[in-house]
């Protein structure tokens, strides 16, 4: 609850020109840091007003909601700019009247995979992972142990720290798993031309 004040406290110390918010409860003290006279910008890459709905009580969904839909109304309009992924985002915080917003897909293009062929899915032995490591991985690696085949999973990852992945470790079916750390998007290329499928992780509801 006083966490995003801790922020605030913190920011002030640092004392920086720039300050690019991401976490939604940030919107608390964004007004607090211009009135520093400080630039201010929200980084926004979820639907949070969704990512809400499901968790906790009805009560406390209606609540949070109608919390974060009201500081949104009113702050949106008042910082410096917005960092949208998608053209919906944009539309929305357009309609809330935003100074400036910036659309930066965070996703790879399809041209960039166009040189990949089909996968020869009866021989192919591998299933692979781009991304952040997610608590919910648990339940993809647990299901690897159950497999009676031979399949893998090519987990690539960006930089992560052994004591934030080091629980990924200890979950039975992590033989097989193979951990590639910081590649680049050439070598993921190259590793998806030899995979028959990819995964999406999403938390379960």
């Amino acid at each position: 609850m006083f966490a995003p004040f801790m922020v605030y406290r913190k920011a002030k110390v640092v004392d920086a020109d720039i300050y690019v918010l991401h976490d939604p409860e940030l919107l608390l003290i964004a007004l607090l840091l211009q009135r520093r006279n400080k630039c201010v910008i929200w980084d926004c890459h979820e639907y949070y007003d969704r990512q809400l709905l499901p968790n906790g009580s009805p009560l406390l969904r209606t609540m949070l909601l109608i919390a974060f839909k009201t500081i949104r109304y009113f702050v949106i309009p008042r910082l410096d700019g917005i960092v949208a992924i998608s053209s919906h985002l944009v539309e929305t915080f357009d309609k809330l009247r935003a100074r400036k917003i910036c659309l930066l897909r965070n996703f790879a293009l399809l041209k960039e995979f166009s040189i990949i062929q089909m996968p020869d899915f009866k021989h192919a032995k591998h299933i692979l992972y781009t991304g952040t490591i997610q608590p919910n991985f648990t339940h993809l690696i647990y299901a690897l142990s159950l497999c009676k085949n031979s399949v893998r999973l090519i987990l690539c990852a960006r930089s992560t720290s052994e004591d934030e992945c080091r629980f990924l470790f200890k979950i039975p079916g992590f033989s097989k798993v193979d951990f590639r750390k910081n590649i680049c998007i050439e070598e993921i290329r190259l590793l998806a031309g030899k995979c028959f499928a990819g995964m999406v992780v999403y938390p379960p509801n």
